[in-house]
């Protein structure tokens, strides 16, 4: 007769309690996970940093993300995110960007797809 040996998985499922709850709404300091990233994107820029792809944002140009290039269109049926492909692409809104957002060094002139953008 064997012996039963307690494995790692064992151990798991004893403290196990269901299926995680979603993320808090209130971090510790009472704000939410959305306006702190709103906040911490807005800073950025006013430092004079593309939130998207921390690089430089480009002086004295008025272009923007939605008329470079390298802004592309994620979408699940009737929902679309903007997205830049300088940047690993990722399914959370950690990535997503604003086409409103100043341009970086990177920008290069798109090929007119922004109103397409714009009608979304």
């Amino acid at each position: 007769m064997s012996t039963y040996v307690p494995t790692p998985v064992d151990d798991w499922l004893a403290n196990y309690s269901g299926p995680r709850k979603s993320r808090s709404p209130k971090r510790a300091d009472g704000q939410s996970y959305g306006a702190a990233m709103t906040e911490r994107k807005r800073n950025m820029l006013a430092s004079g940093i593309h939130p998207a792809t921390s690089l430089a944002l480009r002086a004295g140009l008025a272009e923007s993300c939605g008329t470079c290039t390298h802004c592309i269109v994620s979408s699940n049926g009737n929902r679309h995110w903007f997205k830049c492909n300088l940047v690993p692409i990722t399914n959370g809104s950690g990535t997503d960007i604003r086409l409103k957002w100043p341009a970086c060094i990177k920008w290069e002139k798109g090929d007119g797809k922004e109103e397409r953008f714009r009608a979304h």
